[in-house]
């Protein structure tokens, strides 16, 4: 549904209207998509849980470095972890996320 949302968008409205379309939340100084934060979230949150050796629930997740694309959205490139003393900081790549700290 979100894809074809986007396409909509990109065909009716045009560029600079279509980050206000999907519904975003807050996440630091970011107004970051729902769904993509919910993406990152499961995409980092398992690993750092392993890595960390620490629960889920106890992981704070922090964004550290972002960029515009030419839409208007956030993009995350870099997410610090902390929870139970320990802290991570994992980088985006072609195979997800991993960790580089």
């Amino acid at each position: 549904m979100q894809l074809h949302m986007r396409s909509i968008c990109l065909l009716a409205l045009g560029l600079a209207s279509c980050a206000e379309l999907l519904p975003t939340m807050q996440v630091g100084d970011y107004p970051l998509v729902a769904e993509y934060w919910d993406g990152i979230n499961r995409g980092v949150r398992p690993k750092a849980e392993f890595a960390l050796a620490c629960p889920a629930n106890a992981l704070q997740l922090t964004v550290l470095d972002a960029f515009q694309n030419e839409l208007g959205y956030w993009w995350v490139r870099q997410v610090g972890v902390t929870g139970c003393g320990k802290r991570a900081v994992y980088v985006t790549s072609p195979n997800g996320w991993i960790r580089s700290s």
